[in-house]
C-alpha cells in the first residue's frame, strides 16, 4: 500500500510540472496551493505509518488509522474550497467567473 501511494504521488507530481510548465500566470498560485494539499493527500498513509513505527506496538493501529483519516479528509475540505469558493484563484482563473451563456443577470 506504501508503495502504492508513492507510486500515485509520483505521477501527480509529473502532472503537476507538466501543468505548471503550460499554464497562465493567473492560475499557477491555484496549482501550488492544490500541489501543496495533493501531497498531504497522497502522503499521509507513509508518513504517519513512518512515525508509528517508533511508537508502541499495541497503539500503531489506531495512530496510523486516525491520523491518515484526519489528515486526508483536511487535504480534501480544504481542495474542495479552493475549487469552489468564489473568491479563490481558480475561480477568477476559470470559464465560470466569465461565462458565454447568459446568467440573467441584468446589465
Amino acid at each position: 500500500m506504501v508503495f502504492f501511494r508513492l507510486g500515485m504521488f509520483v505521477y501527480f507530481l509529473f502532472g503537476i510540472r507538466d501543468t505548471l510548465k503550460t499554464s497562465r500566470k493567473k492560475i499557477k498560485l491555484f496549482i501550488m496551493r492544490f500541489a501543496l494539499f495533493g501531497t498531504a493527500f497522497f502522503l499521509a498513509f507513509p508518513v504517519i505509518l513512518l512515525i508509528s513505527s517508533f511508537i508502541a506496538d499495541y497503539v500503531q493501529h489506531k495512530i496510523v488509522t486516525i491520523g491518515t483519516l484526519t489528515i486526508q479528509s483536511i487535504a480534501i475540505i480544504i481542495m474542495s474550497y479552493l475549487f469552489t469558493s468564489t473568491s479563490s484563484d481558480y475561480y477568477s482563473a476559470s470559464m465560470k467567473s466569465n461565462p458565454l451563456l447568459p446568467t440573467g443577470k441584468d446589465e
